[in-house]
């Protein structure tokens, strides 16, 4: 039941130890509860995640991992406010968790909130000035309010420490394009395929920046692997068209 990889597995493994009933521990039944629900969300099914997360919490209202857990689940969900709300209970039970803050700061985002998202990445980067993941979101939120500069800097720092993250190579090259570096950004594209040879956005955005330089064959042949490698990416056939 413990975390694993083969989530198949922890399902049963959880199963088994929750069907022992009282003659496991509050505590140890919390705990099979949290890493059921992480299971079930890995797996995409939310609610069951969803009911898991409650029981661990029931059992043990001091676990912020499970406050944690069950905010991604409701993120997941699109129910914003309820993942905001466990974000703030974890938060208040452990006011150095640096994941809660990102995942919060990312709850913010979706719900438009930007200086709200841009308070909670800082808080998580102050706390974990390594945390690559913050670092790359709080660069998002930078180039969402047209700060080119500030979020290139952050996608700096978020490779500096994950030097094999490419999400945020694929992020600072759409902040190159945007400031008109094209030869820049298709580097990062470069990176960011590489890293990721099935990462059909960094095709896509390789495609746009090979057609705004004229290499209308190359864009072309991007868009056909965006495509291929997502059937149903509307914008990567926008663009090819």
């Amino acid at each position: 039941c413990n975390q694993n990889q083969d989530r198949e597995r922890q399902l049963t493994g959880c199963s088994e130890v929750l069907g022992r009933g009282n003659l496991e521990t509050a505590a140890n039944r919390s705990i099979a509860f949290y890493n059921r629900g992480n299971a079930h969300r890995a797996r995409g099914n939310l609610d069951a995640a969803i009911r898991d997360y409650d029981e661990a919490i029931r059992l043990n209202p001091r676990d912020a991992f499970a406050f944690i857990g069950r905010g991604l689940a409701h993120g997941a969900r699109g129910n914003l406010d309820a993942a905001i709300r466990d974000y703030d209970e974890a938060i208040r039970l452990n006011p150095r968790d640096a994941i809660a803050f990102n995942n919060r700061g990312a709850a913010h985002r979706a719900r438009g909130n930007l200086d709200a998202a841009i308070r909670d990445c800082d808080e998580a980067v102050r706390l974990v000035p390594s945390f690559a993941a913050a670092l790359n979101n709080r660069g998002n939120l930078h180039r969402a309010r047209g700060n080119l500069g500030a979020a290139i800097r952050d996608y700096d720092e978020a490779i500096r420490f994950a030097p094999t993250f490419a999400a945020a190579f694929n992020n600072r090259g759409n902040s190159h394009r945007a400031r008109g570096n094209l030869d820049a950004a298709i580097r990062d594209y470069d990176e960011a395929i590489r890293l990721n040879p099935r990462y059909a956005e960094a095709f896509n955005n390789r495609g746009f920046a090979y057609h705004a330089r004229g290499n209308v064959d190359a864009a072309i042949g991007d868009y056909d692997e965006a495509i291929r490698l997502h059937p149903s990416y509307a914008e990567a056939f926008n663009n090819r068209s």
